[in-house]
């Protein structure tokens, strides 16, 4: 049984998760299927947040000038 077809945005770590899932349960379907997809979108973000504040090393600034951690690593 071939998977059915991930979001192209979804980084290669992501996709593998997916596919390794439906792997072991090729049966996955309804709420299930949802919950997989959902959780593919929750790390899909994650990975792009965690890519856009390492651009910045991690670090921001913050409204008193002082050194942070990137907002973006925070949401990841």
């Amino acid at each position: 049984m071939s998977s059915p077809v991930h979001p192209a945005h979804w980084p290669d770590p992501v996709v593998d998760t997916y596919d390794s899932v439906l792997a072991e349960s090729p049966e996955l379907a309804g709420a299930s299927f949802v919950t997989l997809v959902e959780a593919c979108e929750l790390l899909a973000s994650a990975y792009a947040l965690d890519k856009v504040a390492a651009a910045a090393h991690y670090i921001s600034t913050g409204s008193t000038g002082q050194t942070t951690a990137h907002p973006c690593l925070v949401e990841a």
